[in-house]
């Protein structure tokens, strides 16, 4: 089991040098979680996201608390609290809590892209 854990560890170093990585987040499918690629998010799906883990779709907390870094939007060093009814951008992290997540915007229609297409 400790060889299993230390091969799945190193793989995935291994796929991130290599620049295959890929992030997955927790889709509720049939009352189970089940983990799914961040590209293939839609709207109106729920996602539970786990500290330390980045939003990487624009959306509305449905349940849970948590602390969210969003330096790279705002500049602002502080972490903001988020609760039921408060809204994520792509982007930012989830520092403590884990909460579900209702997906409203994806790729390019979120926050920071239309940030990035207005610098370009």
């Amino acid at each position: 089991m400790i060889t299993a854990f230390a091969f799945g560890i190193w793989g995935l170093v291994l796929l991130g040098a290599c620049g295959v990585f890929w992030v997955f987040q927790q889709k509720k499918f049939q009352g189970r979680g089940r983990l799914v690629v961040a590209s293939k998010h839609r709207p109106g799906e729920k996602l539970t996201v786990y500290p330390g883990q980045n939003w990487d779709f624009d959306g509305v907390v449905v349940h849970g608390r948590t602390w969210a870094d969003e330096s790279n939007l705002t500049g602002e060093a502080d972490p903001v609290a988020k609760g039921p009814g408060d809204k994520v951008f792509a982007g930012t992290r989830n520092l403590h809590g884990t909460v579900e997540t209702l997906v409203e915007r994806v790729g390019p229609d979120t926050i920071l892209a239309q940030i990035v297409s207005l610098v370009r």
